[in-house]
Parts: structure tokens; C-alpha cells; sequence
């Protein structure tokens, strides 16, 4: 269930009455609209206020906010996390064609292989939550398994073309907020790629007071590792501003656009062959258009 604004969860949950709730993750999405990371953390709460005290929750325990959520569930909690949980991961090995690990759950004595084809940690921890759910139902192991390892291939969710040309380009463009900017980041620098690393990022909407400095702190962070940056729309700009500040990337690897296109005109000389090239944004970036102009290059 996805929401906005506080009580919608609740209005929805009220009629489905679900048996189990799951909270992937409480971050900054839709802060300018709510307030604060606490009002959104309250607001995806709601979910638990309406689940069967006799099924379960299924909460991420390497968020902060999950203490809160766990004294405000009526039901028994599961946890699942990188660094802690119930259900919990060892030896993860990133790649662009997914994540492989280990999931370790029931104080030891379930351990498991995973290979999901979703890559970086926000791939893990779905795989993760996933997993957590799968066993309370009773699944085995090598079922669940099974079923992560499926191809995933939606548009806007790390999705991956290869052009003619040897880029390759990640479509993460689904949507975009600090905390889902900097997991594809890391991303980037972890996986292996013998030619350059380039994220193409748009505006994240709805930050409210907080914009100007998250998009500042999302470019200090980027600039740790890619080898260019191009950015589009007058927040994202801030994203280049803050990379340049941080000194590791050099000014003219960096590339702001006002419109997508501004950067179609000098797409031909921002891109090389052999590029790996990811495009993240806010939905109402529209940042699928960069995706199909270089699918099409």
C-alpha cells in the first residue's frame, strides 16, 4: 500500500484487513509533504495498526525506525536485515546481473543460497523480506530460492538494455529519494566495469524544506564512485553542485541540464562506448525518456 499523506494507509488497511503487513524500508519519500522522516515512519505504521493480532509483521531491522514500529504492531514481528534480523544475509556479492548470498534464518538453523536477479542492496533486502515472509509460511528453503532467482525485467526498477554500441544502461527511473539515489550509487561502486560509470539523475520531488541539501549531499556522495556525472532539471543541478564541492570528481566530467532535451542535443559527446550508464529519478522527472533516447542511440 502506498501513500502521501497520513490516512490513506489507514483507509486502505481498514477494508483489506490484511493478515500479515510488511514495511520494506521508512526514508525520506514524500518529506515535503509529511514533515518529517518520524510523520512518514507513523504514516506506513498505520499498516500495522490494522493487521490480525494472530498473523505477523515483517519489518526491516537495519532501519531506525523500527523500534517505533515494532511497540506500535499488534502482532508478532519478524525482522530481516544485512547487519541483524531474524532473517539475515552473509556473504553478498554484488553484480549486474543481481546479488548472491547467503540467508541465514531461525537462529542458525535454516541457511539457504540466493541469487536474485535485482542487483545492489536494495535487491538484497527485497530478497530479504521476501525470504522472511516465505518462511513464516512454511516454505522450504530451496522453494524460496527458486522463486527469487525468477527474472525481473520492469521498467524503472533496475532494469538492464545493452546497446549496440557496448553501453550498458541501468533504467532505475521508477522514482527516486535520497536513500534509494545513494543505495544505486553504491551500487555503482561496487560492481566491476572496465569502462566508465556514468548516473544520469534527475530531480527528487517532494522534499520540502529539506531539498537544497539532500540533493547537495547526494552529489558528495556520488562523486565517490562514478568517473562522470550528468544531472537534469534545476534541483539536480544542485546534485552537480554538490559533487564539484566535494572535490573528487573533476569539473569538466560534470554536466548539468535545465530539460531532458538539453542533454539529447549533446548526447553524442557525453557518452562513450562502453559506458555504464544509470538513470534515476523522480517520477515526475519522467526520467524513462532519457532511457529510450539512449536505447536508441
Amino acid at each position: 500500500m502506498g501513500m502521501r499523506a497520513r490516512g490513506e494507509i489507514a483507509a486502505a488497511a481498514s477494508v483489506a484487513r490484511p493478515d500479515y503487513g510488511l514495511i520494506t524500508n521508512v526514508g525520506l519519500t514524500h518529506v515535503g509533504r509529511l514533515g518529517s522522516e518520524k510523520e512518514i515512519a507513523l504514516a506506513k505504521g498505520e499498516l500495522l495498526e490494522y493487521v490480525d493480532p494472530a498473523g505477523k509483521v515483517f519489518l526491516n531491522a537495519d532501519n531506525g525506525w523500527t523500534p517505533m514500529l515494532v511497540r506500535m504492531s499488534r502482532s508478532e514481528v519478524v525482522t530481516f536485515g544485512m547487519n541483524s534480523g531474524d532473517v539475515r544475509c552473509e556473504d553478498v556479492r554484488y553484480t549486474l546481473e543481481g546479488v548472491f548470498f547467503t540467508v541465514v534464518a531461525n537462529g542458525g538453523g535454516e541457511v539457504f543460497e540466493v541469487s536474485a536477479p535485482a542487483p545492489g542492496k536494495a535487491g538484497v533486502y527485497n530478497a530479504l523480506a521476501s525470504a522472511a515472509v516465505g518462511i513464516s509460511l512454511g516454505m522450504a528453503g530451496a522453494e524460496i530460492a527458486e522463486g527469487l532467482s525468477l527474472p525481473v525485467a520492469e521498467e524503472g526498477r533496475m532494469r538492464k538494455l545493452r546497446t549496440g554500441d557496448g553501453k550498458v544502461v541501468l533504467d532505475d527511473t521508477y522514482n527516486a529519494n535520497p536513500g534509494s539515489v545513494n543505495l544505486a550509487m553504491d551500487l555503482l561502486g561496487r560492481v566491476e566495469w572496465k569502462g566508465r560509470k556514468v548516473p544520469v539523475l534527475g530531480d527528487m520531488l517532494e522534499l520540502g524544506e529539506q531539498s537544497r541539501e539532500e540533493h547537495l549531499k547526494v552529489g558528495r556522495e556520488c562523486a565517490r564512485f562514478v568517473d562522470a556525472l550528468v544531472t537534469v532539471g534545476p534541483d539536480a543541478a544542485l546534485i552537480a553542485e554538490g559533487a564539484l564541492e566535494s572535490g573528487k570528481i573533476a569539473a569538466g566530467r560534470v554536466h548539468s541540464f535545465d530539460v531532458i532535451e538539453g542533454l539529447a542535443s549533446r548526447a553524442g559527446e557525453l557518452f562513450e562506448a562502453g559506458d555504464l550508464i544509470l538513470v534515476k529519478g523522480s517520477r515526475g522527472m519522467k526520467m524513462e525518456r532519457v532511457v529510450k533516447m539512449l536505447a536508441e542511440k
